[in-house]
Order: C-alpha cells, then sequence, then structure tokens
C-alpha cells in the first residue's frame, strides 16, 4: 500500500488537501466464487485473488466568514480483483489447509466467452461451469457543503451530493490508472440535493 497527502494552507480561513493511495491486496486461495452441481451434489468454487485498488480524495474548507463555511469532498476510485488458480472445497475439515481444496488442473479447466468450463472426471465434455468472477468497479463521489449559521445556535446547511459509478465492469484488461480516468466522468451522474435547518 502507498499513500501521499499534501495539505496547502494559503490563508487562515483557506484549507486544501489532496491525496491519493494504491493498494494491492492478495487474497489466498479461499475466496469464495460459486456453488454448482456435480454428481448430486455441491461444488463451492474458490479461488485465489489479486486485487488492486486506486483511490485520489480532494478536500477543501473556506471560511467565507467565521459564521459562514463552504466545504468541498471529491473522490474518484476504483477497485479490480482478478480471480485466479480455481479449485473446489474437498476436505473443509482437513488440518492442513492445502489438503481442504483440490485445484482444477490445466486440463480440467477452459476458459471462453466469460465462461469457465469444467472437465472434471476428463471424459471430454464439461461437467459443470461458471461464470468470470473478474470485475472493474470506478466510482466518483463528491459532496459540496455550505452552512451558515445566521444567528449562535441556529444553522442552515445546503448540501449538494454527486454520484457517479459508470458501467466499467467488464473493463479488467486496460491498465487500472486508464480504466479511472477514462471511465470516472463517463455514466450519468446522480444528484441529491439536501437542504438542512436548525
Amino acid at each position: 500500500s502507498i499513500s501521499l497527502q499534501l495539505t496547502y494552507v494559503p490563508i487562515n480561513a483557506l484549507t486544501v488537501s489532496l491525496s491519493g493511495s494504491y493498494n494491492q491486496y492478495r487474497r489466498r486461495q479461499d475466496q469464495f466464487v460459486e456453488n454448482v452441481q456435480y454428481n448430486n451434489s455441491i461444488r463451492s468454487i474458490v479461488s485465489k485473488v489479486k486485487q488492486k485498488t486506486v483511490r485520489f480524495t480532494a478536500r477543501a474548507s473556506y471560511n467565507v466568514t467565521p459564521d459562514l463555511t463552504i466545504q468541498y469532498y471529491g473522490q474518484p476510485f476504483i477497485t479490480r480483483p482478478l480471480y485466479e488458480r480455481f479449485a473446489y472445497v474437498s476436505n473443509p475439515y482437513a488440518k492442513k489447509y492445502d489438503d481442504r481444496i483440490t485445484v482444477f488442473s490445466p486440463s480440467q479447466i477452459r476458459f471462453a466467452n466469460g465462461v469457465y468450463s469444467v472437465d472434471e472426471n476428463l471424459d471430454g465434455n464439461a461437467d459443470y461451469s461458471f461464470g468470470n468472477p473478474d470485475f472493474n468497479f470506478v466510482q466518483f463521489r463528491s459532496n459540496l457543503v455550505a452552512r451558515w449559521e445566521y444567528k449562535p445556535g441556529s444553522e442552515l446547511y445546503l448540501v449538494w451530493s454527486q454520484g457517479n459509478t459508470p458501467d466499467a465492469f467488464a473493463d479488467t484488461e486496460s491498465p487500472v490508472f486508464s480504466s479511472l480516468f477514462d471511465n470516472v466522468f463517463a455514466g450519468q451522474a446522480r444528484n441529491s440535493f439536501l437542504v438542512k435547518w436548525t
């Protein structure tokens, strides 16, 4: 995990901060994928996972007056888990971890058109199949808040919140940073407006 944050205070009334982080996570051979039927029993498919996550965050706070404050928060975000080395749970109570699963050999599993087909008994016919679990999730979230304490103890809040989750689910081949910047503003944004008065 790598992260960096910069904070700039040009005047007492204004604070701006920018941060970014990159995280790479590996999960061992226990990530659940799907349950499938095989010979009147259930096969629980599991796999290893390599996941990359990138986020950038911008924050700004400006005190127009001691009683009037404007704040902004924005974050583009992407996470991409890629599944590999598929197996099925064969002996879940085995003492040794590696004995709890049976990993498919290259001759048992085949990938085509977004589907993994498994020929577990190696008779030349697929015994079951499951979809490709890889995915790419991109999102942009932001909030703009104006707070006015128009008299002591009484406040008015005006909030604009925006969320954008573009359809980048299948974009698992391009580099993570490219996918983030190519897709983050491509979808239809959802805007919410809130007025709070106390």
